[in-house]
This record gives structure tokens, C-alpha cells and sequence, in this order.
């Protein structure tokens, strides 16, 4: 099937005001089409003169179509073109080659400085989060897995908190929290080692709340219901109305 974008709009009165609500976008693509467009097809984090092999592979039912990459190296990367987000949620079907193949979910994408990948490493038994241009070190999580098997995972992101939850075939599995402030950017894929393959990688975005056009809105803890932008606190969102 070809990528697609899904988006729905409505409007909202209330306390005597209106605002926006752009809700429900979806962004999928099970490869099953054959073709690449509408992504951006990368080279090694680690080392960037290192391009790597990505491309579809048809390797029959039940996932048919897959976006794949094997090229010896680290942290290869794969995004969606043209959907920047901040909160959000990103998931992939994903299975990671013998003997040592890894991959995982990149967000918040800005530039080669500033990113965040989610990893899972069957060989290292661990689940590891790197953040703005560290391709070494980052967060680690025990956490067992297998080589040639097919996992889901999925993260979902929250720019305001810094929190990333984690999940793995639908179990959540631990939350992590960023240190980057960048928290917005492109999605997608990445992988390294013996590499790995990737289908039905899908991204949602959260609803977009806001603004607010009136101070009433942002009483009663109204405040809290806005995301486009967010607020702190009720004296911030009525700041933002008296600028």
C-alpha cells in the first residue's frame, strides 16, 4: 500500500470563545508498493561518509513488502520526509538480522547534532537510548530479545515531559526521559550492525489543542486542555493572550 496521510479538522467554542482542534493525522507505510518515496534514505550517525544500503525487499507473506538495510556499521538511518512533530507516537514492525543486527525508532530528528534514537539490541540484551549526537554511549536497558524473530515496537512521545514510553508488542516495557531540549523534528528508522528490516511503520500525531482566544479559557484549569501550545501554569497561558 502507498504512504498516507489521514487528517481530520474541527473547530471548538467554549467559555465563550473558539479554538482549533486538528486531530487524528496518520502517516503509514507497509512497503508492500515496492517503492521509497517520501523517504529520506541515510547514511551511518557514526560515521556520516558511510551511506547505507537501504532498500525494499519482497520476502513473502505475511509481511511481503520491507524496508531493509544491512550494510556493516552503526546507527543507519531512514526518516518520513516532510512530517515534523514534537508529541507524537512512531512504531514499526522490526526484525534484526544474525548474529548482532539492531535497529530502532529515530524521533525529533532536527539536524545531524540533535536527534534521539530508540534502539532495541538482541546481542547486547539491551534496549538503548541515544540522544544529540551520541552514537556510543546513551542509556541502557536490560532487556531481552531475539535475532531473526519480528517484534512491534513502539514509542510514544511527549515533547512537554521529555518522556518517551516504550513498548514492545504492545507491552510497555520502561519510560525514559530526555535531556535534549530539541524536541521536535522528523521520524523514522534506524539500524546497524548485520542491520535489520522494518515494515508497517506508521507515526500519529496527537491532537492539536489551541490556541486559546480567551482569558476564560484558561481559567479553572483550562489552561490544561491546550498543547498548540502548551502552558505551565494559568498565569502563563493569559500571558500568552496579552502579548
Amino acid at each position: 500500500m502507498k504512504t498516507s496521510v489521514l487528517m481530520f479538522g474541527v473547530g471548538l467554542i467554549i467559555l465563550g470563545g473558539s479554538y482549533n482542534v486538528a486531530s487524528a493525522s496518520v502517516f503509514s507505510d507497509d512497503f508492500n508498493d515496492g517503492l521509497t518515496d517520501g523517504w529520506w534514505l541515510g547514511y551511518s550517525q557514526h560515521t556520516p561518509w558511510v551511506d547505507g544500503d537501504w532498500r525494499i525487499e519482497d520476502i513473502g507473506l505475511p509481511h511481503n513488502g520491507v524496508l531493509t538495510q544491512d550494510n556493516g556499521g552503526d546507527h543507519f538511518i531512514a526518516l518520513a520526509e516532510g512530517i515534523p512533530n514534537s508529541s507524537h507516537t512512531v512504531e514499526t514492525d522490526i526484525r534484526f538480522n544474525q548474529v548482532a543486527g539492531y535497529g530502532g525508532i529515530t524521533v525529533w530528528y532536527e539536524n545531524d547534532d540533535h536527534w534521539v534514537n530508540v534502539l532495541i539490541y538482541p546481542a547486547g540484551g539491551r534496549i538503548l537510548v541515544l540522544e544529540d549526537g551520541d552514537t556510543v554511549d546513551g542509556t541502557i536497558y536490560s532487556y531481552s530479545s531475539s535475532n531473526d524473530l519480528w517484534y512491534n515496537l513502539k514509542v510514544v512521545v511527549d515533547s512537554i515531559t521529555g518522556e518517551l514510553d516504550i513498548y514492545v508488542d504492545d507491552v510497555y516495557v520502561l519510560t525514559h526521559t530526555v535531556t535534549t531540549t530539541h524536541r521536535s523534528g522528523l521520524s523514522g528508522v534506524n539500524s546497524g550492525n548485520s542491520g535489520a528490516s522494518f515494515d508497517n511503520f506508521q507515526i500519529s500525531w496527537d491532537d492539536l489543542v489551541g490556541p486559546p482566544t480567551t482569558q476564560d479559557q484558561c481559567k479553572k484549569s483550562g489552561w490544561k486542555t491546550f498543547n498548540n501550545p502548551a502552558f505551565k501554569n494559568q498565569g502563563q497561558c493569559i500571558q500568552f493572550l496579552n502579548k
